[in-house]
């Protein structure tokens, strides 16, 4: 019990620790992928993914992105 109260007690340097490593980790892939051409938000998001696949048209959204910037 002593562990969890300790937990529970640090549960906001957890927080921020988690969330650091997120960002962090997010970071990281937007700057290895910054330099290939295509959506602006691809790099650090899946947002347009989402959207191209909830849209039931995403075949033609990739033909599109492909056409535009090439492969």
């Amino acid at each position: 019990m002593a562990l969890l109260a300790q937990l529970y007690e640090a549960r906001f340097l957890l927080l921020v620790g988690l969330l650091t490593t997120y960002f962090a980790t997010k970071l990281r892939t937007f700057l290895r992928l910054r330099h290939f051409k295509g959506p602006f938000s691809t790099g650090w998001s899946e947002a347009w993914h989402i959207r191209a696949i909830l849209s039931l048209k995403s075949h033609i959204k990739y033909m599109e992105v492909t056409d535009r910037y090439g492969m």
